[in-house]
């Protein structure tokens, strides 16, 4: 906030500016965290790939089938470590989107095959819920299929077995909604969910919601995650 003044026929006129630096605040600290995960991920990558070459070795002339054991279980690990860190590199590699005007509900029975697959494996059943009235937005279906993917994936580990999963398209307002009655989001949850590798699940990372925020964030799409006091949680992207 700034105090200023300025000049009408010879008096000072005093106000006050006002500027919103939340999107700056957030780019900053986009790029702080992008140029640190990317150097840390070079350096981790460059080691692990001369550990994984000196096990390989030793397993070749393991004198017995115990150490040659030992010794795969210790490459397998480094390798699941490499592609973790190579993971979340990607992650802050999010490209611009290259938009083209889509139905929305035609993208959404594009990837009902492959949720159905997801959710069964979960034990969760998928509801679509498709308005009649065709919604419209310029999206970038490739990254915007990530989004979906992530939000339906965190739903399924929320709920339930035997339970059900909804994705919704409404035109009042346009808007993609996932909706799910697992077991919820806190309002102290809620102000923290889309900060860097934070996570409501024990062993998570945070990587998911965090794509998730990049792409729509790009997208200039309002997004927001709640659960509400019937206990159904809703992911809600407008367009």
């Amino acid at each position: 906030m700034s105090h200023l003044t300025f000049l009408d026929r010879g008096f000072h006129h005093p106000f006050l500016l006002i500027e919103s630096l939340s999107d700056e605040v957030r780019k900053a600290e986009r790029e702080a965290y992008g140029r640190a995960i990317r150097m840390i991920s070079h350096e981790v990558n460059n080691t692990l790939a001369g550990t994984v070459s000196i096990l390989d070795l030793l397993r070749q002339t393991a004198s017995d089938a115990e150490q040659g054991d030992m010794l795969e279980t210790c490459t397998r690990r480094y390798l699941q470590m490499s592609r973790f860190v190579t993971r979340l590199a990607d992650v802050v590699r999010v490209p611009e989107p290259t938009r083209q005007r889509v139905v929305v509900q035609d993208f959404v029975l594009s990837m009902q095959r492959f949720l159905e697959s997801m959710c069964s494996g979960f034990g969760i059943g998928l509801e679509l819920e498709l308005c009649s009235k065709p919604v419209e937005a310029m999206m970038d279906t490739t990254l915007m299929e990530q989004v979906v993917i992530n939000v339906v994936k965190n739903a399924c580990e929320s709920s339930p077995r035997g339970s059900g999963i909804k994705v919704r398209v409404c035109d009042k307002p346009a808007s993609l909604q996932v909706v799910d009655h697992g077991r919820g989001i806190s309002p102290e949850e809620e102000q923290n969910l889309f900060t860097p590798f934070h996570s409501t699940k024990p062993d998570g990372q945070g990587l998911g919601l965090m794509l998730v925020h990049e792409v729509l964030t790009r997208h200039n799409f309002a997004f927001s995650l709640h659960t509400d006091k019937d206990g159904e949680t809703v992911f809600c992207v407008q367009f």
